[in-house]
């Protein structure tokens, strides 16, 4: 393990306030009782338009999961007395890498705010082409984190961190690689009991803040049945990504056939 990565080497089943700062139960502070003390938050994160929200759901569909449908760094105060209320055991929220969503240097001392750590990374050809599609010009993309630098960089901290504990590595394309196997393996390393049916994506979450064009965009695409989308977005990839994508060892390391995906 780097000794860059600060890591803590226990879970933390501590309370938590609206900043995800640990709290003791106190008689001023009822929400975080002796029920909210044993739920394990998990952060899913990822560079964006890699799958971090289809993973959310996936694991926001259990029966033992409260799901926390907006984006957040740190579980709100509602959803832990939401939580407690449905006695759940484990509560799931997403943040993406981005230049206003959470930083790599925040994910290496995740624990002061998750007990477990989702990665999830996307081949870059469909990456950026999903994120062209959905942003357009280039200088909205730079401007918001979501440029080809910012993903090599997400790529060197993806190698860096694995094998670190309580950190759940996935790749997109072989959770959809048949038998699809590692699902089930997302759900044994967060301390769930498997179930085939959370894949039916059947419960559908309610989003607050639904007024937001890209919200509603996301929550659309999520309410359709899981499929596999590889290969779908790459023809939005521009041209001129392609041999910065095909020379960089960062992406190789991780894709050893990335050609079979340009």
């Amino acid at each position: 393990m780097p000794a860059t990565l600060r890591i803590l080497t226990e879970q933390r089943r501590a309370g938590y306030g609206a900043g995800g700062e640990p709290q003791p139960k106190s008689a001023s502070n009822p929400v975080l009782g002796a029920r909210v003390f044993r739920m394990t938050r998990i952060l899913v994160s990822g560079f964006p338009h890699t799958g971090t929200t289809i993973v959310r759901k996936v694991i926001g569909n259990h029966p033992s999961v409260y799901e926390v449908c907006r984006e957040c760094s740190r579980v709100p105060e509602e959803a832990v007395r939401n939580g407690s209320g449905q006695k759940a055991t484990h509560i799931v929220f997403k943040q993406p890498i981005y230049a206003r969503g959470i930083g790599v240097n925040d994910l290496r001392n995740f624990q002061a705010f998750a007990e477990k750590l989702v990665l999830i990374i996307r081949n870059p050809f469909d990456t950026m082409g999903s994120i062209y599609r959905r942003f357009g010009g280039t200088s909205a993309i730079e401007a918001s984190g979501h440029d080809l630098a910012a993903y090599l960089r997400y790529c060197e901290f993806f190698r860096e961190i694995r094998g670190c504990r309580n950190v759940v590595h996935l790749i997109y394309e072989e959770l959809f690689a048949p038998p699809m196997r590692d699902w089930e393996r997302l759900f044994g390393e967060v301390g769930l009991a498997w179930d085939e049916r959370v894949l039916r994506n059947s419960r559908t979450a309610v989003m607050r803040d639904g007024k937001n064009p890209h919200v509603q965009y996301r929550q659309n695409q999520i309410n359709q049945p899981l499929a596999d989308r590889t290969g779908h977005s790459k023809r939005w990839c521009p041209d001129g990504l392609k041999d910065k994508i095909l020379g960089s060892e960062s992406v190789r390391a991780i894709y050893a056939n990335l050609p079979d995906y340009a």
